[in-house]
Protein backbone atom coordinates (compact mmCIF):
# COMPACT_ATOMS: atom_id res chain seq x y z
CA UNK A 1 0.00 0.00 0.00
CA UNK A 2 1.44 3.63 -0.85
CA UNK A 3 0.68 6.30 1.56
CA UNK A 4 1.35 9.98 1.50
CA UNK A 5 3.25 11.79 4.12
CA UNK A 6 2.42 15.41 4.07
CA UNK A 7 4.56 17.95 6.37
CA UNK A 8 8.10 16.78 6.34
CA UNK A 9 9.36 19.14 7.99
CA UNK A 10 8.42 17.37 11.08
CA UNK A 11 10.48 13.96 10.70
CA UNK A 12 13.46 16.15 9.09
CA UNK A 13 16.73 15.41 10.76
CA UNK A 14 17.04 18.58 11.62
CA UNK A 15 15.33 22.20 9.68
CA UNK A 16 17.98 24.30 10.52
CA UNK A 17 20.50 25.22 13.63
CA UNK A 18 21.11 22.29 15.36
CA UNK A 19 21.17 22.75 19.09
CA UNK A 20 24.48 23.57 20.98
CA UNK A 21 26.05 20.65 22.87
CA UNK A 22 28.80 21.04 25.97
CA UNK A 23 31.40 21.29 23.80
CA UNK A 24 30.50 22.37 20.29
CA UNK A 25 27.85 23.52 17.51
CA UNK A 26 26.97 22.31 14.14
CA UNK A 27 24.55 22.59 11.50
CA UNK A 28 22.65 22.10 8.91
CA UNK A 29 21.41 23.96 5.58
CA UNK A 30 19.15 20.92 4.35
CA UNK A 31 15.47 21.95 5.29
CA UNK A 32 12.10 21.03 3.59
CA UNK A 33 8.68 23.03 3.25
CA UNK A 34 6.23 21.72 5.21
CA UNK A 35 4.18 21.34 2.03
CA UNK A 36 6.62 19.20 0.23
CA UNK A 37 5.67 15.77 -0.59
CA UNK A 38 7.12 12.42 -0.31
CA UNK A 39 5.59 8.84 -1.63
CA UNK A 40 6.79 6.05 -0.06
CA UNK A 41 5.50 2.73 0.60
CA UNK A 42 4.53 2.42 4.92
CA UNK A 43 3.69 5.22 7.03
CA UNK A 44 0.48 5.83 7.43
CA UNK A 45 -1.23 10.07 6.67
CA UNK A 46 -0.70 12.47 9.48
CA UNK A 47 -1.09 15.93 8.79
CA UNK A 48 2.63 17.17 10.76
CA UNK A 49 1.59 21.04 9.97
CA UNK A 50 -0.03 20.69 13.30
CA UNK A 51 2.16 17.99 15.63
CA UNK A 52 0.25 15.59 17.18
CA UNK A 53 0.47 14.69 20.83
CA UNK A 54 2.75 11.70 21.39
CA UNK A 55 0.99 9.08 22.53
CA UNK A 56 0.71 5.29 21.82
CA UNK A 57 -1.98 5.19 19.31
CA UNK A 58 -4.62 2.34 18.90
CA UNK A 59 -5.83 2.92 15.92
CA UNK A 60 -8.71 0.24 13.91
CA UNK A 61 -5.84 -0.03 10.96
CA UNK A 62 -2.91 -1.29 12.89
CA UNK A 63 -4.17 -4.53 14.28
CA UNK A 64 -1.77 -5.57 17.53
CA UNK A 65 -0.78 -8.90 17.56
CA UNK A 66 -0.83 -9.13 21.18
CA UNK A 67 0.20 -12.37 23.39
CA UNK A 68 3.62 -11.44 24.49
CA UNK A 69 3.57 -11.18 28.59
CA UNK A 70 6.43 -8.79 28.78
CA UNK A 71 5.71 -5.07 29.31
CA UNK A 72 7.62 -2.63 27.82
CA UNK A 73 7.91 1.02 28.22
CA UNK A 74 8.50 3.59 25.87
CA UNK A 75 10.43 6.80 27.03
CA UNK A 76 9.82 9.91 24.62
CA UNK A 77 13.23 11.90 25.27
CA UNK A 78 12.37 13.86 22.12
CA UNK A 79 10.85 17.81 21.81
CA UNK A 80 12.16 18.36 18.87
CA UNK A 81 10.30 16.62 16.50
CA UNK A 82 7.14 14.61 17.51
CA UNK A 83 6.40 13.61 13.66
CA UNK A 84 9.48 10.70 14.24
CA UNK A 85 8.54 10.02 18.06
CA UNK A 86 4.76 8.96 16.49
CA UNK A 87 6.07 6.91 13.29
CA UNK A 88 8.00 5.14 15.79
CA UNK A 89 5.47 4.58 18.10
CA UNK A 90 3.37 2.87 14.97
CA UNK A 91 5.93 1.01 14.46
CA UNK A 92 5.92 -0.79 17.63
CA UNK A 93 2.07 -0.78 17.84
CA UNK A 94 2.34 -2.99 14.36
CA UNK A 95 4.46 -5.42 16.28
CA UNK A 96 3.59 -8.56 18.58
CA UNK A 97 4.05 -6.13 21.56
CA UNK A 98 1.93 -3.73 20.42
CA UNK A 99 -0.58 -4.20 23.38
CA UNK A 100 2.28 -4.56 25.70
CA UNK A 101 3.73 -1.00 25.53
CA UNK A 102 3.18 1.80 27.96
CA UNK A 103 4.68 5.02 27.13
CA UNK A 104 6.26 8.07 29.11
CA UNK A 105 6.64 11.29 27.22
CA UNK A 106 8.91 13.22 28.83
CA UNK A 107 7.92 16.35 26.72
CA UNK A 108 4.68 16.14 27.51
CA UNK A 109 5.43 15.72 31.02
CA UNK A 110 6.80 19.42 31.59
CA UNK A 111 10.45 17.42 31.60
CA UNK A 112 9.83 14.79 34.29
CA UNK A 113 11.52 11.52 33.63
CA UNK A 114 10.54 7.98 34.79
CA UNK A 115 11.59 7.44 38.06
CA UNK A 116 14.08 4.02 38.59
CA UNK A 117 10.51 2.80 41.00
CA UNK A 118 8.44 3.02 37.86
CA UNK A 119 11.07 1.69 35.48
CA UNK A 120 10.82 -1.22 37.67
CA UNK A 121 7.69 -2.43 36.76
CA UNK A 122 9.07 -3.29 33.28
CA UNK A 123 10.82 -6.00 31.73
CA UNK A 124 12.10 -3.62 28.95
CA UNK A 125 12.79 0.06 28.44
CA UNK A 126 13.21 1.39 25.18
CA UNK A 127 14.57 5.08 25.20
CA UNK A 128 14.11 7.16 22.61
CA UNK A 129 15.89 10.38 21.75
CA UNK A 130 15.33 10.78 17.77
CA UNK A 131 17.51 13.43 16.38
CA UNK A 132 17.20 15.51 19.77
CA UNK A 133 20.92 16.00 20.71
CA UNK A 134 20.95 18.39 23.64
CA UNK A 135 18.65 19.30 27.21
CA UNK A 136 18.22 15.10 27.33
CA UNK A 137 17.12 13.48 30.16
CA UNK A 138 18.95 10.84 29.25
CA UNK A 139 22.30 12.34 30.62
CA UNK A 140 20.27 14.61 33.30
CA UNK A 141 22.77 17.09 32.74
CA UNK A 142 25.88 14.87 33.38
CA UNK A 143 28.18 12.33 31.45
CA UNK A 144 27.76 10.13 34.55
CA UNK A 145 24.12 9.85 33.24
CA UNK A 146 20.19 9.29 34.99
CA UNK A 147 20.54 7.93 38.07
CA UNK A 148 17.17 6.74 38.04
CA UNK A 149 18.00 5.06 34.54
CA UNK A 150 21.30 3.70 35.91
CA UNK A 151 18.86 2.25 39.25
CA UNK A 152 16.87 0.36 36.30
CA UNK A 153 19.85 -1.09 34.31
CA UNK A 154 21.42 -2.59 37.36
CA UNK A 155 18.71 -4.60 38.42
CA UNK A 156 19.74 -6.59 35.16
CA UNK A 157 16.45 -6.15 32.66
CA UNK A 158 17.72 -4.57 29.09
CA UNK A 159 17.61 -1.14 28.19
CA UNK A 160 17.32 -0.07 24.57
CA UNK A 161 18.80 3.36 23.31
CA UNK A 162 17.65 5.27 20.05
CA UNK A 163 18.72 8.48 18.94
CA UNK A 164 21.15 9.88 16.50
CA UNK A 165 23.03 12.89 18.46
CA UNK A 166 22.51 11.12 21.79
CA UNK A 167 26.32 11.85 22.57
CA UNK A 168 26.76 14.86 20.72
CA UNK A 169 25.27 16.77 23.76
CA UNK A 170 27.85 15.60 26.11
CA UNK A 171 30.82 14.97 24.27
CA UNK A 172 30.51 17.74 21.15
CA UNK A 173 31.43 17.05 17.77
CA UNK A 174 33.47 13.79 16.88
CA UNK A 175 36.08 12.71 17.57
CA UNK A 176 36.72 12.06 21.32
CA UNK A 177 37.66 9.05 23.91
CA UNK A 178 35.18 8.43 26.35
CA UNK A 179 36.33 7.57 29.84
CA UNK A 180 35.88 5.29 32.89
CA UNK A 181 33.00 6.79 35.08
CA UNK A 182 31.21 8.23 32.39
CA UNK A 183 27.33 6.45 31.58
CA UNK A 184 28.43 6.01 27.40
CA UNK A 185 31.47 3.65 28.87
CA UNK A 186 29.68 2.26 31.99
CA UNK A 187 26.78 0.96 30.42
CA UNK A 188 26.50 1.81 26.80
CA UNK A 189 30.11 0.44 26.27
CA UNK A 190 31.43 2.92 24.25
CA UNK A 191 35.15 3.69 24.38
CA UNK A 192 35.42 6.27 21.42
CA UNK A 193 33.00 8.44 19.90
CA UNK A 194 34.88 8.38 15.98
CA UNK A 195 32.45 10.59 13.61
CA UNK A 196 29.27 11.53 12.35
CA UNK A 197 27.85 11.18 9.27
CA UNK A 198 27.68 14.58 7.05
CA UNK A 199 29.74 16.30 9.52
CA UNK A 200 33.08 14.00 9.08
CA UNK A 201 31.66 12.77 5.51
CA UNK A 202 32.64 16.03 4.02
CA UNK A 203 29.09 16.81 4.25
CA UNK A 204 27.80 13.28 2.27
CA UNK A 205 26.04 11.57 5.20
CA UNK A 206 25.66 7.94 5.14
CA UNK A 207 23.52 6.11 1.92
CA UNK A 208 22.67 2.71 4.37
CA UNK A 209 24.01 1.09 7.26
CA UNK A 210 25.13 -2.64 7.30
CA UNK A 211 24.07 -5.62 9.54
CA UNK A 212 27.35 -7.34 11.01
CA UNK A 213 28.46 -10.85 11.67
CA UNK A 214 26.62 -12.50 14.62
CA UNK A 215 23.69 -10.25 14.55
CA UNK A 216 20.79 -12.67 14.26
CA UNK A 217 19.07 -12.53 11.07
CA UNK A 218 15.75 -11.45 12.45
CA UNK A 219 17.35 -7.89 12.39
CA UNK A 220 17.29 -6.60 8.37
CA UNK A 221 20.32 -7.09 6.54
CA UNK A 222 20.73 -3.62 5.31
CA UNK A 223 18.56 -0.29 5.96
CA UNK A 224 18.27 3.07 3.94
CA UNK A 225 16.15 6.22 4.36
CA UNK A 226 13.18 7.87 3.37
CA UNK A 227 15.97 10.84 2.20
CA UNK A 228 19.10 9.97 -0.03
CA UNK A 229 21.25 10.23 3.07
CA UNK A 230 21.36 9.66 7.34
CA UNK A 231 22.90 12.80 8.80
CA UNK A 232 24.58 12.98 11.99
CA UNK A 233 24.66 9.43 12.76
CA UNK A 234 27.50 8.64 15.70
CA UNK A 235 30.38 6.08 14.62
CA UNK A 236 31.99 4.72 17.71
CA UNK A 237 34.60 1.98 18.78
CA UNK A 238 32.87 -0.30 21.39
CA UNK A 239 34.32 -1.89 24.55
CA UNK A 240 35.68 -5.38 24.74
CA UNK A 241 32.49 -7.64 24.95
CA UNK A 242 30.18 -5.41 23.45
CA UNK A 243 28.47 -6.75 19.96
CA UNK A 244 29.02 -5.06 16.70
CA UNK A 245 26.08 -5.03 15.03
CA UNK A 246 25.37 -2.36 11.81
CA UNK A 247 27.97 -0.36 10.60
CA UNK A 248 28.36 2.71 7.77
CA UNK A 249 28.39 1.70 4.47
CA UNK A 250 28.56 0.58 1.90
CA UNK A 251 32.44 0.23 0.63
CA UNK A 252 34.33 3.11 -0.51
CA UNK A 253 31.80 5.31 1.99
CA UNK A 254 34.31 7.94 4.02
CA UNK A 255 33.05 6.49 7.11
CA UNK A 256 32.87 2.52 6.38
CA UNK A 257 32.97 0.48 8.74
CA UNK A 258 32.10 3.10 11.53
CA UNK A 259 30.11 0.94 14.52
CA UNK A 260 26.65 2.74 14.60
CA UNK A 261 24.58 0.09 17.17
CA UNK A 262 26.36 -2.38 19.36
CA UNK A 263 25.00 -4.21 22.17
CA UNK A 264 26.65 -4.50 25.89
CA UNK A 265 26.28 -6.89 28.26
CA UNK A 266 28.61 -6.61 31.25
CA UNK A 267 28.18 -7.77 35.14
CA UNK A 268 24.65 -8.36 34.10
CA UNK A 269 23.76 -5.26 32.71
CA UNK A 270 22.52 -5.01 29.23
CA UNK A 271 22.13 -2.14 26.86
CA UNK A 272 21.98 -2.05 23.48
CA UNK A 273 22.48 1.21 21.78
CA UNK A 274 21.27 2.56 18.15
CA UNK A 275 22.77 5.84 17.26
CA UNK A 276 20.81 5.90 13.69
CA UNK A 277 17.04 7.06 13.86
CA UNK A 278 13.75 4.01 13.08
CA UNK A 279 11.55 7.32 11.93
CA UNK A 280 13.67 7.75 9.13
CA UNK A 281 13.73 4.08 7.22
CA UNK A 282 12.78 3.96 3.96
CA UNK A 283 9.18 2.10 4.63
CA UNK A 284 7.48 0.99 7.42
CA UNK A 285 8.47 -2.53 7.01
CA UNK A 286 11.93 -2.24 7.50
CA UNK A 287 11.08 -0.05 10.73
CA UNK A 288 8.25 -3.04 11.80
CA UNK A 289 11.20 -5.25 11.27
CA UNK A 290 14.03 -3.84 13.16
CA UNK A 291 11.50 -3.18 16.15
CA UNK A 292 10.12 -6.58 16.23
CA UNK A 293 13.59 -8.39 16.15
CA UNK A 294 15.30 -5.20 18.50
CA UNK A 295 12.43 -6.55 21.36
CA UNK A 296 12.71 -10.10 20.24
CA UNK A 297 16.66 -10.43 20.56
CA UNK A 298 16.30 -7.90 23.74
CA UNK A 299 13.51 -10.40 25.44
CA UNK A 300 15.34 -13.36 24.81
CA UNK A 301 14.45 -14.57 21.48
CA UNK A 302 10.06 -13.44 21.27
CA UNK A 303 6.82 -15.69 21.72
CA UNK A 304 7.85 -18.85 22.20
CA UNK A 305 9.92 -17.17 25.65
CA UNK A 306 6.83 -15.07 25.75
CA UNK A 307 4.01 -17.76 26.39
CA UNK A 308 6.36 -19.95 29.29
CA UNK A 309 6.59 -17.04 30.93
CA UNK A 310 2.98 -16.51 31.81
CA UNK A 311 2.58 -19.44 32.59
CA UNK A 312 5.17 -18.90 35.92
CA UNK A 313 4.57 -16.15 38.12
CA UNK A 314 7.64 -15.65 40.81
CA UNK A 315 6.39 -14.09 44.19
CA UNK A 316 9.11 -12.54 46.45
CA UNK A 317 8.26 -11.95 50.00
CA UNK A 318 8.48 -10.40 52.63
CA UNK A 319 10.25 -7.62 50.75
CA UNK A 320 11.54 -5.51 52.16
CA UNK A 321 12.70 -8.11 54.30
CA UNK A 322 14.52 -8.23 57.61
CA UNK A 323 15.78 -11.90 58.90
CA UNK A 324 14.36 -14.31 55.85
CA UNK A 325 13.08 -13.66 52.07
CA UNK A 326 10.95 -16.53 50.45
CA UNK A 327 10.84 -17.42 47.07
CA UNK A 328 7.84 -19.10 45.58
CA UNK A 329 6.68 -19.94 41.56
CA UNK A 330 3.00 -19.31 42.10
CA UNK A 331 2.13 -21.70 39.71
CA UNK A 332 2.90 -23.66 36.85
CA UNK A 333 4.78 -27.09 37.31
CA UNK A 334 8.09 -25.12 36.80
CA UNK A 335 9.97 -25.95 40.25
CA UNK A 336 12.99 -23.19 40.74
CA UNK A 337 16.75 -24.79 40.27
CA UNK A 338 18.91 -21.74 41.68
CA UNK A 339 18.69 -18.06 43.26
CA UNK A 340 21.48 -15.89 43.06
CA UNK A 341 21.78 -12.49 45.31
CA UNK A 342 24.72 -9.63 44.07
CA UNK A 343 25.02 -5.88 45.49
CA UNK A 344 24.34 -3.31 43.45
CA UNK A 345 27.63 -3.16 42.68
CA UNK A 346 27.41 -6.74 40.83
CA UNK A 347 28.89 -8.72 43.72
CA UNK A 348 27.89 -12.10 44.30
CA UNK A 349 26.54 -12.53 47.92
CA UNK A 350 24.77 -15.73 47.81
CA UNK A 351 24.37 -18.81 44.91
CA UNK A 352 22.27 -21.45 45.98
CA UNK A 353 21.01 -24.42 43.70
CA UNK A 354 17.60 -25.16 44.87
CA UNK A 355 14.60 -27.40 43.97
CA UNK A 356 11.01 -27.13 44.81
CA UNK A 357 8.67 -24.41 44.09
CA UNK A 358 9.14 -22.44 47.25
CA UNK A 359 12.44 -21.58 48.91
CA UNK A 360 13.39 -19.27 51.80
CA UNK A 361 16.77 -17.85 52.41
CA UNK A 362 18.34 -16.90 55.38
CA UNK A 363 19.04 -12.65 55.14
CA UNK A 364 19.54 -11.83 58.53
CA UNK A 365 23.42 -10.84 58.06
CA UNK A 366 22.88 -8.88 54.99
CA UNK A 367 23.60 -5.08 55.97
CA UNK A 368 20.54 -2.56 55.15
CA UNK A 369 20.05 -1.55 51.56
CA UNK A 370 19.22 -2.94 48.04
CA UNK A 371 20.21 -6.10 46.38
CA UNK A 372 19.71 -7.89 43.45
CA UNK A 373 18.40 -11.35 42.83
CA UNK A 374 17.83 -13.82 39.99
CA UNK A 375 16.00 -16.72 40.64
CA UNK A 376 15.84 -19.70 37.45
CA UNK A 377 13.20 -22.52 37.49
CA UNK A 378 14.36 -25.57 36.12
CA UNK A 379 13.06 -25.09 32.13
CA UNK A 380 15.52 -22.19 32.14
CA UNK A 381 12.81 -18.92 32.77
CA UNK A 382 14.94 -16.53 34.80
CA UNK A 383 13.29 -13.64 37.13
CA UNK A 384 15.08 -10.75 37.84
CA UNK A 385 15.17 -7.88 40.28
CA UNK A 386 15.13 -6.11 43.98
CA UNK A 387 15.10 -7.04 47.28
CA UNK A 388 15.10 -4.71 50.23
CA UNK A 389 17.00 -5.77 53.43
CA UNK A 390 15.72 -3.15 56.46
Amino acid sequence: MLWFWKGLKSIAETDGPKKSGSRGTAYLSRTFSTEDTVIFTGFPTFNKTTPMKSTLLVISLLVALGGNAQSILFVNDNDLFPGNTDSVLTCLSMTTYGSTIDQWNIPDSGGVYPPDTYLDGFDLVIWYCSTDGAGLALWDGSAAGNNDLIDYIITGKPLWIIGVDALFQIYGTAPDAISAGDFAYDYMGVENYNAQSYGDDGSLGVDIVERLTGVPTTFPTAMTWIFPTHWWVDGVTSRAGALDMYQMGPTGYVLYGEVCMLDFFDSGNRVMSTFFDPALFASMDTCLNFMQGGIDYLLGGGAAVAENATAVDLEVYPNPASQSVTFTLSSGPSELRSIVIRDLSGRELVRKEVEGKKVQLDCENFASGTYLYVAESEDGIEFKGKLVVE
